[in-house]
This record gives structure tokens, sequence and C-alpha cells, in this order.
């Protein structure tokens, strides 16, 4: 049977869990439990006095009723979501959910999962929205189906993607910075690393909507920000990377191939 997010399962046996919360230091047990919804109710009133680990010990795909959302205090404490060793989990908003991870928060690191399937239809959509926060990390992630694959807005600061390789989104892989925010610059210190966008024009629109998959980077209002080691792979429309009202920004080894017909019209870089 599919796993729901919201379905509450008997206490499994020591080692079967699928959601296990620990002290990353020491890898001491604080909780077990096979509901992700319970897990975040119990993060949510935890009283964090060290780092914590929450391990995915599963290669399910879990379907999320609602999108994690990331708002935890963790007194400056780190929290690291990732799978265990050996084991692949997936993220399903089911083409429902406008986003999977909406976070707001700062010291968080996800690693090792696979973000799939929400709503297309949905221009604010976005598998992993940070909005605000500080040092957190998003990395080794595939993200597959959606609007767009990431959104960092809000003033956040300090923002790492690396090792982030994205399928079949229509409105632009990165949306980095909001252009309409009020102040000069709405994001800064970002880096962007060992990114591939492999999104197929050739595979036509995508059900329910008249766009095409495209791989932009679109950065505005941002201060501060590395992309390094870029490929994008396979026939994409529009350009590349499009800066507008940025400072700061150094790219190193962008690699685009295959093009598509918009890429000759918008070229690989623009900006203003």
């Amino acid at each position: 049977d599919t796993f729901k997010a919201t379905t509450i399962i008997e206490t499994p046996p020591p080692g079967s869990e699928w959601f296990v919360l620990m002290k990353t230091d020491d890898g001491e047990v604080i909780n077990r439990s096979n509901s992700l919804t319970d897990m975040m109710s119990y993060i949510a009133s935890y009283s964090f006095t060290a780092p914590l680990t929450l391990e995915l010990n599963t290669s399910e795909v879990i379907n999320l009723a609602v999108p994690l959302n990331l708002n935890f205090n963790t007194n400056n404490y780190r929290l690291t979501i990732e799978n265990k060793d050996g084991k692949s989990p997936v993220l399903s908003g089911q083409g429902l959910l406008s986003s999977i991870i909406n976070s707001s928060m700062s010291h968080l690191t996800v690693r090792g999962i696979k973000l799939y399937n929400i709503k297309v239809t949905d221009n604010t959509a976005a598998f992993i929205k940070q909005t605000g926060g500080s040092s957190v990390v998003y990395e080794d992630i595939i993200v597959t189906l959606g609007n767009k694959a990431v959104y960092v807005s809000g003033g956040a600061d300090n923002i790492t993607f690396d090792n982030i390789k994205v399928e079949q989104v229509i409105n632009g892989s990165f949306k980095l910075g909001n252009g309409s925010a009020a102040q000069p610059y709405d994001v800064s210190n970002l880096t962007i690393k060992n990114i591939t966008l492999k999104d197929d024009l050739l595979g036509g629109n995508i059900s329910g909507t008249t766009s095409k998959y495209k791989p932009l980077i679109d950065l505005a209002k941002v201060n501060g920000a590395v992309l390094e080691n870029v490929l994008y792979s396979d026939n994409f429309s529009g350009g590349a990377v499009v800066l507008n009202n940025n400072k700061n920004i150094i790219l190193k080894k962008i690699l685009a191939r295959t093009f598509g017909s918009g890429a000759a019209a918008h070229g690989i870089l623009s900006s203003n």
C-alpha cells in the first residue's frame, strides 16, 4: 500500500521505522515513527540542546498531504534531514501541492532525497521554497516534474545548493531573489554548484499546460552569488542564466548543449 504522510501506523520494532530522529554527534535516538506528520509535530515541540538528524530509512514513495513546513526554532543548532545510507526516499506532491519543502528556518541541511510531482499549473509553485533564513544547505537532491525547482526569497542569506539534478520543470529551475521586492537586494550570499538541468524540450508540452520545459536560472536582486559547474543538458528554450539588478555575481563553468529554438533568440546569458 502507498504510504500517506497523514497515516499513523502502530509503533514498529527498532530498526524498521521510516523516520528516526537522533542526536547528530553520538547517534542517540530521540524518537522513532512511521508517520512523517507525527515526526514533524514532535520536532516542532522539541527543545534543541544539540544538533539533530532526521533519518529517512526508506526507499518508498511518500505521498504528502501537506508540504514539509520547516520553521522550527533550533536554538542555533543544526537540523539535518537526510536519507539513511543505501536508501533513496521519494517525497511526492501527487500533483496537488505547490511545494514539498517550505522552509523559513536557519541552520538546516536537507540531503539525499528525491522530490517529485508538484503542481505544474501554479506559477508560484516550487519544490523547495526558502523564504528567509541563513546557513542552509540543500545537497544531493533530485527534482522531477513541476513548475520550478527552487525559489529563494525574503532576505535569505548564506544558502547553498550542491549536487542538484533537475528534470522537467516549466518555469525556470532556480528562481533566486524576488525582483519585485521593495529593498535594493532581496537575498544574499548564494552558492549554486554542481547542478544538472535536464529538461527535454522535444518531449513536448506538460499535460494541462501550454508550457515546454525551461531549465532557466533567474537571479533578481541578489547581492552575492556563485554559480559553478552547471550543466544544461538536452533541449531547452529561453536563456540559460538571466541576471536582473544584481551585484557580486560569479559564473564558473556554465556548460549548455543541444539547444532549443528559444535559446537562439535569448542567448545563454542575458543581463540587465
